[in-house]
């Protein structure tokens, strides 16, 4: 990435794994990604970067309201991050600051609106922002020479057509009267109250704007009335004025918007400039009298021509919530009083297809429909068999259940397993079950009538060939005993080609992923909303051997660690959990086996707890045992030295720990 002017981005963390996107800012503030891997490979964290080209964004700002709102991370003060999205536009966003808490903060661009924060990861909360949106009461015929839409004048910029003239109030006499409009000018806005009346904003205290526009009262505010004490008789302009509010003066301060006119409760009534059409100038008054379009029964007349124009478009209320679309997690803002109906109608082109919009677009064709069902009551068995030939282990699997749907919108995967079994195979053996499912350990003991493991699994479209989308992936399984014996554990190892000599490990090139990665292109990511592994309780034991052939002993001897003999130790493992990971197989891979790993070793002291006297006697015993034979056979002293002082070592810091 080589771009002009761009802004370092904020800090992140390195010292655990995970995986994201990191956002820099040119001058302008336009953003510009990066993706993050850091994972761990032996003792050292390994951080890569790359490209965003094929990926979709963490976040996305959708606003589908009419007015324009700026966001910025919460935490995040300076002003250059904040950022405005425009009306029926879209963003995408990383976060600014990655290690902050996943908020946003919303306002509305100069509207004096109140603020909210959103979680990001909360798809449960609505939120309502509020902003201010009085109206200006406008004379109509003083805006008909300018364009709709652009605001220019058609004709000569001295014509009454183009002199945007609106109600104001002069201070000395609180009359009303006839100003050019100026955005934001206080003394021009006016609000309809729940009852109809039309409450002066420049007359009253400026309002907390966290709070809802229905929530404020008319107290202390002056609102729109005649400068009469009574009723207008016929024939007679009463000047307009502000005045508190009074119940016995209703019909002078109820106000209506009809048919182009301002009229109040008294009929026949209408808002005007006085002295007829050469009354519409900057600073002319404004009185209550006669309608003659009503006498006359024809059109309104220009100087009688009010309407109501928004301060700003939309109710002064917005609608905002989180919804996950794919790896995308969309902020959308939408007006109080837009119905969804109305977001439909919105080109595809111009907005983000949500998931649900997606799925509407597939074809619902049956053909497209697929069910397999298989039941294997007996289920399957499977051999391990070396190159000697030697049966190692033999696995049977039973109660086998697969139900598999395709569906235009989802492919679903039912897997469960009744019982699992892996026998050793080992002539000789003391231990003739490697794995088994934990039976009840008393008659009192809740029955678990569940499978000894069940899968279940939903995918989505996607709408990149790059991203597979699940909604879900649990896998389960029931309570298990493990019975390790060192010598069918070596075995295995060896199988699994763990024997390969040192010099071809030393070979082994270090950037061997990275040219991987590059020859093959981006790698395929994998979305899950939610991904869960649980294995709630492992009954462990290990049985260490005394007699190993030559091959298996120089093959003990690569492992860096002595076995350690323990029977029934019991470990309960808190389950795999992440919620809206996007990640690469292989991360999500190594992630669950560093779970797992870190859960075990929390677990040494009951481990621990199964191991004899001293800590580990065997691991001593072993360890000197096979000093003596490689001094007796080799007169490697040095070789019997370093076995008792590690033997006796690990014992000690095994009861230490």
């Amino acid at each position: 990435m080589d771009v002009p002017n761009c802004i370092w981005s904020g800090g992140f963390e390195v010292n655990k794994n995970n995986s994201f996107h990191i956002n820099m800012r040119d001058s302008l503030g336009k953003c510009f990604f990066l993706r993050v891997e850091i994972t761990l490979r032996g003792a050292t964290y390994r951080v890569s970067f790359s490209n965003t080209d094929q990926l979709p964004p963490p976040f996305r700002i959708d606003n589908f309201s009419k007015v324009p709102v700026v966001f910025t991370q919460h935490g995040v003060a300076e002003p250059r991050l904040r950022t405005e999205v425009k009306p029926m536009t879209s963003l995408d966003y990383a976060w600014d600051e990655p290690t902050l808490p996943p908020f946003i903060t919303l306002t509305v661009k100069g509207a004096g609106s109140s603020e909210v924060n959103c979680n990001m990861n909360d798809f449960q909360d609505n939120r309502q922002l509020y902003y201010e949106n009085f109206i200006y009461i406008a004379a109509t015929y003083t805006f008909s020479g300018l364009q709709k839409g652009t605001g220019r004048p058609v004709a000569s910029n001295k014509a009454v057509t183009c002199a945007e003239l609106v109600l104001d109030v002069s201070p000395k006499t609180q009359r009303v009267i006839l100003k050019k409009k100026e955005p934001g000018k206080r003394s021009q806005l006016w609000r309809m109250t729940g009852t109809g009346m039309l409450a002066h904003e420049g007359s009253s205290v400026p309002h907390n704007p966290n709070r809802p526009p229905a929530a404020r009262s008319t107290e202390g505010s002056a609102i729109l009335d005649i400068a009469g004490l009574a009723a207008v008789t016929d024939n007679r302009y009463e000047p307009l004025m502000l005045r508190k509010p009074d119940r016995r003066r209703s019909t002078t301060q109820t106000w209506s918007f009809r048919e182009g006119k301002l009229t109040c409760g008294l009929r026949g009534l209408v808002v005007q400039a006085k002295g007829g059409l050469s009354g519409l100038f900057d600073g002319a008054e404004v009185v209550l009298g006669p309608d003659t379009s009503m006498e006359l029964l024809g059109p309104v007349l220009p100087e009688q021509q009010f309407i109501n124009q928004k301060m700003r478009p939309g109710s002064g209320m917005l609608s905002i919530r989180v919804i996950p679309d794919g790896p995308t997690r969309a902020l959308q803002i939408t007006d109080f009083s837009q119905r969804k109906s109305d977001r439909s109608s919105y080109e595809l082109d111009e907005l983000p297809v949500t998931e649900q919009e997606l799925q509407k677009l597939k074809n619902p064709d049956r053909e497209q429909e697929l069910e397999v069902l298989v039941k294997l009551e007996g289920g399957i068995g499977l051999s391990l068999i070396n190159k000697v030939p030697e049966e190692l282990v033999f696995a049977s699997l039973t109660g086998i259940n697969v139900h598999y749907t395709q569906l235009a919108t989802s492919h679903m995967l039912e897997l469960s397993i009744q019982d699992v079994q892996v026998d050793n195979q080992l002539i000789g053996t003391t231990q003739p079950f490697m794995l088994y499912v934990t039976p009840l350990s008393n008659e009192n003991e809740a029955i678990e009538m569940g499978p000894a493991v069940q899968v279940n699994a939903v995918e989505l479209p996607s709408k990149s060939a790059l991203t597979n989308i699940y909604k879900h992936l649990m896998i389960t399984a029931q309570r298990f005993t493990v019975q390790i014996e060192e010598k069918l554990l070596l075995k295995l190892l060896s199988f699994f080609g763990y024997d390969q000599a040192e010099s071809e490990v030393e070979k082994y090139d270090e950037n061997l992923h990275e040219k991987t990665v590059e020859q093959g292109g981006t790698p395929i990511r994998y979305y899950f909303e939610n991904l869960k592994i649980s294995i709630p309780q492992i009954k462990l034991s290990v049985f260490t051997s005394n007699k190993l052939p030559l091959d298996l002993k120089a093959l003990k001897s690569t492992l860096g660690f002595p076995l350690i003999r323990f029977e029934d130790a019991v470990i309960n493992l808190d389950p795999f959990t992440r919620v809206h990971p996007y990640e690469t197989k292989e991360f999500i891979i190594n992630d669950v086996l560093k779970h797992f790993q870190e859960e075990l070793l929390s677990q040494a002291a009951r481990i621990l707890g199964s191991v004899d006297f001293l800590g580990n006697p065997m691991g001593l015993l072993n360890d000197v045992s096979e000093g003596v034979t490689g001094l007796i056979k080799y007169g490697n002293v040095g070789g019997l030295i370093r076995n008792v002082t590690h033997g006796v070592s690990n014992s000690a810091a095994k009861v230490r720990k």
